[in-house]
């Protein structure tokens, strides 16, 4: 039995740090997003659940909007309250989404909060790579936070949340 230790990791990174990955101008109008359930995500795919909040009277046009600002393959809106929606977007970047980071032992875990302030991200990560996920990062910016770093293994109780899907099966 081969044991390979992963961490659970949560950081606060300065908003300042979405100028990187080039979504700096996307919070002009948007308070918030929130990313709940990533379905697919490599470097030029994201399909995902997403809570987006509006600045307050900024939805005029919510289609032409989304269409200008998130470029998606495909949109799918699933509830809207004021200025808050929920859908369901499929995006492709030839760029890349993630282009700071290479593709390696580690993965998103979701909720992710992104607004112009901070960004507050979950990993999940093999302990050898640790260390290279924080290189990565403290290239762009020193001013990162850990907020907690766990042990997978150390998780007495493991919130249910991390095994269920954020959308019912179909019936």
């Amino acid at each position: 039995f081969i044991d390979y230790i992963m961490k659970i990791i949560r950081l606060q990174i300065p908003g300042n740090f979405l100028e990187h990955v080039g979504f700096a101008d996307l919070f002009q109008h948007l308070e918030f997003i929130e990313i709940l359930n990533a379905f697919q995500y490599d470097q030029n795919h994201f399909f995902a659940l997403q809570r987006i909040r509006f600045k307050p009277n900024m939805i005029k046009e919510l289609d032409k909007y989304i269409k200008k600002k998130f470029n998606p393959q495909s949109f799918q809106l699933l509830n809207q309250t004021r200025n808050e929606i929920i859908c369901i977007m499929n995006q492709k970047k030839t760029s890349g989404f993630f282009p700071i980071v290479d593709s390696g032992p580690w993965a998103f875990l979701f909720p992710i909060h992104v607004s112009q302030e901070v960004l507050l991200i979950n990993l999940i990560s093999q302990n050898e790579y640790v260390n290279k996920l924080f290189d990565v990062i403290n290239s762009f910016t020193e001013k990162y936070k850990i907020i907690g770093m766990t042990d997978l293994d150390k998780i007495d109780e493991v919130d249910q949340t991390i095994w269920r899907s954020a959308i019912p099966f179909p019936k």
